[in-house]
């Protein structure tokens, strides 16, 4: 049965401080957030880290204005409330840059995953793409199509067979809190979305890859031969350089498919909290009928594993539902619900019931509804 609802409009915001970051005055410039970029506060409120396309981590420390004047600041990225409630002034900044490789150049389309304790912030989290600079000419990356373009042309039409140094590569980086790199991991193909760092295992970080799945048979830079894995890096806690991590584990289904952004989700298992991701198939811009709903959880043999090794975890198809999903499925507090929206602009409810918790081969799960959203007249855009 079809029901309308009006949702309540909530008041206006209050503009509280404003702060440009550097270089980002023009469009064609660095240090713009693109689509995938994420500004994530503390839960004390007192840092917010911010991803930019051109790969710099940006953490701004704030500081509450209660004690302050209430006045506007003269600074472009100071500002005071006017209503005598107080405001923030930026204090300090801090910008971690990756250096570049040879040949390449950096992009990001990543948000920032934290590590908080009662301590505050531990490391922080995120991706940038390394992309091939071919003929001195930067190739752009596509992150719709999986598709690389330099020069107006598509680089399997305009440059043949792209060798190992031309291949798409991808960086998972740890930032420690004072702006000083961690560690730093490469990987094959593409990173989707945002690496996630384990709620209950804070040591795990797990991330959507996408890697060519024949390059000698097939075109490097096709999105339909990409294959999603999901790579569980683990964090050693032994502060700076690679030393101090390792992927612990390589998942991939028995699908030929890319693999979409990640939610990861805190479930009871055989009475312990565990980690569990889920996540959906990512196929060219998401205009493709077809797809899969996809979850990785720890096996009986995990804590033996200590969480290491392909052996700790198992990748199950949750549903066959046939639509391509560029956005993170959304999965309720519980763990009994997970909604998620695909090609269409529609919408699907899942009732997961008992399939996370149980062992062995489950039945894939249908949608109990789905919904088409449709447009609205208070959007020009959408007016028929």
């Amino acid at each position: 049965m079809m029901t309308t609802s009006s949702s309540a409009i909530l008041p206006t915001p209050q503009l509280r401080w404003t702060y440009q970051l550097p270089n980002s005055g023009k469009i064609s410039s660095g240090g713009l957030l693109r689509k995938g970029n994420a500004v994530v506060s503390t839960q004390d409120g007192r840092y917010v880290y911010v991803t930019t396309n051109d790969g710099i981590l940006h953490i701004l420390s704030l500081r509450n204005g209660e004690n302050h004047a209430a006045a506007t600041s003269t600074s472009s990225n100071q500002r005071m409330d006017e209503t005598g409630m107080g405001g923030v002034d930026i204090v300090a900044t801090k910008a971690f840059e990756p250096v570049p490789l040879p040949n390449r150049h950096i992009d990001c389309r990543s948000g920032v995953s934290l590590h908080e304790t009662k301590d505050g912030v531990q490391f922080a989290v995120y991706a940038v793409t390394d992309v091939p600079i071919v003929q001195n000419r930067p190739m752009s990356y596509n992150y719709e199509t999986a598709e690389m373009t330099f020069g107006g042309s598509s680089a399997s039409t305009n440059s043949g067979s792209i060798g190992e140094d031309g291949a798409l590569r991808s960086r998972v980086i740890a930032v420690n809190p004072d702006g000083s790199l961690r560690w730093q991991v490469s990987l094959a193909g593409y990173v989707t979305g945002t690496p996630l760092i384990g709620q209950a295992d804070s040591d795990k970080i797990y991330v959507s890859q996408n890697v060519p799945d024949d390059a000698s048979t097939n075109s490097l830079f096709d999105p339909d031969f990409y294959r999603g894995r999901i790579v569980v890096v683990r964090d050693n806690n032994a502060g700076q350089g690679e030393g101090g991590v390792e992927i612990t584990a390589s998942k991939e289904g028995s699908l030929s498919v890319p693999y979409g952004p990640l939610t990861l989700q805190t479930v009871q298992i055989r009475g312990k909290e565990r980690d569990v991701v889920f996540f959906a198939e990512d196929r060219g811009e998401g205009h493709v009928m077809a797809g899969g709903i996809y979850v990785l959880s720890p096996t009986e043999f995990y804590d033996l594993r200590v969480g290491r090794g392909n052996g700790a975890y198992e990748l199950r198809t949750l549903s066959r539902w046939l639509r391509s999903s560029v956005v993170r499925p959304v999965v309720s507090d519980d763990g009994d619900n997970l909604w998620v929206g695909g090609v269409g602009s529609r919408l699907a409810s899942l009732s997961l019931g008992t399939f996370i918790t149980s062992v062995g081969l489950q039945d894939m799960i249908e949608p109990e509804w789905e919904a088409v959203l449709g447009g609205t007249n208070r959007n020009d855009t959408e007016r028929e």
